[in-house]
Formats: structure tokens, C-alpha cells, sequence
């Protein structure tokens, strides 16, 4: 009969602090992305075996509210978009 080991990845508290800085991050105003007590999902997600990312959804800040730039938006104006390309085409798809 032939014995398996499964090793289970731990986070350290290394990994706990780094995740913790990388949430310290701020909008362009200056003001905090993230703030404690905000109401965050957890998940865990992933194309391949090997390959695993944790996802933090702020649910506080649903619904989402799109840039003034993106076509979701109701105010978008594609004039907007359509004079950018003119002028730089080298950065369209």
C-alpha cells in the first residue's frame, strides 16, 4: 500500500504583515483604499493546480461605480475615446 503526505500551505505571520502593507495603499486623493471594519470577502481562486489568488472583495464599496471613462458609465461620451485614438493610434487594440 502506498502512503501519500498532503503538505498544506501556511501563511506565516511573514506573509500576514506583507499582505497588511500591500493593503496600505491610497487613492489619488490621498484618502485610504481599504479601512478597518469595512466589510471584505475572502476568496481563493485559480486557473491551474498549482496556481492559487487570494481575492479580497470590499463588499462596502458595491455597487461599483464606474470611471467617468469607462463605457459602463452612464455619462461616457465615446466622442471622448474616439479623439485620444486619433491622436495617440499607436495605443489602440
Amino acid at each position: 500500500m502506498c502512503a501519500s503526505t498532503k503538505i498544506l500551505l501556511k501563511l506565516t505571520q511573514e506573509m500576514i504583515d506583507e499582505i497588511q502593507r500591500l493593503m496600505e495603499h491610497t487613492k489619488k486623493d490621498g484618502s485610504m483604499n481599504w479601512v478597518d471594519g469595512e466589510d471584505i470577502e475572502i476568496s481563493l481562486a485559480g486557473t491551474f493546480a498549482a496556481d492559487r489568488f487570494i481575492v479580497i472583495n470590499n463588499r462596502s464599496k458595491k455597487p461599483w461605480q464606474p470611471s467617468i471613462n469607462s463605457t459602463h458609465h452612464p455619462d461616457h461620451d465615446p466622442k471622448v475615446t474616439e479623439d485620444f485614438y486619433k491622436q495617440w493610434p499607436h495605443l489602440k487594440k
